[in-house]
């Protein structure tokens, strides 16, 4: 399991391809709302290992990729960091 609090549930399955997937429960840490990111398994693998987000998931948006790193939805970033 990852060691991040925003990581709420982990739940795998085989998608179409035949791949092991997972989908991550993420909740954001400004707005704590509940988001759901699909990622391959192999995949979550290597970045828990420590590979970088953008090298294990080159698939995800950034967005997707920032709330798995930092729990923080672009909704989030807005009322932090509002323009």
């Amino acid at each position: 399991m990852l060691n991040k609090q925003h990581i709420k549930n982990l739940k795998s399955y085989i998608n179409d391809s035949h791949q092991t997937c997972v989908e991550v429960e993420v909740e954001c840490n400004v707005t704590k709302q509940v988001f759901t990111v699909h990622v391959i398994g192999e995949d979550l693998e290597n970045w828990q290992s420590g590979e970088l987000a953008q090298k294990s998931f080159p698939y995800l948006s950034t967005s997707d990729r920032e709330l798995l790193i930092s729990g923080t939805s672009p909704e989030g970033f807005d009322m932090l960091f509002p323009s």
